[in-house]
C-alpha cells in the first residue's frame, strides 16, 4: 500500500478515537502561525471541554485544543507540509515505524499515537514494529509516546480562535463525505 492509502487508515482510525471520546473534531482547519503570521494547514483539531464542566458555555475557554499531524512516512513528516503543533496539546499520528525513527527527535510536548493490532501490547510493538499498510479492521490508534512534558505548548493558539477556525473548516467541508463534528 502506498502513501495515501496509510494516510487515509491513519485518519479514519484517528476520527474513529475521537468519535469514541466525544471530542468536536474538524480536519484540514487553517490557522495563523503565532510567530511569522503564515497561514498554515493543520491535519485536524479537536476540542474537549473541562472535565466536570461539560457544555457549560461560560466553561467553554477552558477546554483543551488538541492538534494532530497525520504522517504516513518520513518523506512525509519532512515534506514541510503540517506540523503546526500550536495546541494545548499536540499529537503525531503515524505508523510506529515512523515513530521509532523519530525517537529522541520529537520535542518533549508531542504526544504519539501509533496504528497496533488489537490484542498486541504496545511493548510488543516497541519491540518489533508491525507493517501499517493503512488497514482499519482489526487495528486501533494507541499512546506509543505519551506527552513527555505535560506542559502546554509555549506558542499556543487562543481556545476561542481555535474554535472559530474549527466552525469555518466544517463549513467549508459541508459536502465532504465525512461525518463532520
Amino acid at each position: 500500500m502506498g502513501r495515501k492509502e496509510i494516510t487515509a487508515g491513519l485518519s479514519e482510525l484517528l476520527e474513529r478515537r475521537l468519535d469514541k471520546e466525544g471530542a468536536k473534531y474538524a480536519w484540514e482547519v487553517e490557522i495563523e502561525e503565532p510567530i511569522t503570521r503564515h497561514w498554515l494547514r493543520v491535519d485536524y483539531m479537536a476540542y474537549t471541554y473541562p472535565k466536570m464542566r461539560q457544555g457549560a458555555l461560560h466553561f467553554a475557554d477552558q477546554g483543551t485544543v488538541t492538534v494532530y499531524e497525520v504522517k504516513s512516512c518520513m518523506a512525509d513528516y519532512k515534506s514541510g507540509n503540517g506540523l503546526g503543533f500550536y495546541g494545548d496539546r499536540n499529537v503525531l499520528v503515524c505508523p510506529s515505524t515512523l515513530a521509532e525513527q523519530l525517537r529522541g527527535d520529537l520535542p518533549s510536548n508531542i504526544g504519539v499515537l501509533c496504528p497496533i493490532p488489537q490484542g498486541r501490547s504496545v511493548a510488543a510493538e516497541y519491540r518489533e514494529q508491525t507493517p501499517y499498510g493503512g488497514e482499519t479492521d482489526g487495528w486501533a490508534l494507541r499512546k506509543y509516546f505519551a506527552d513527555r512534558d505535560p506542559v502546554y505548548a509555549q506558542l499556543r493558539i487562543p481556545t476561542v480562535y481555535a474554535l472559530a477556525q474549527m466552525v469555518y473548516a466544517m463549513c467549508a467541508h459541508k459536502s465532504a463525505r465525512r461525518r463532520s463534528c
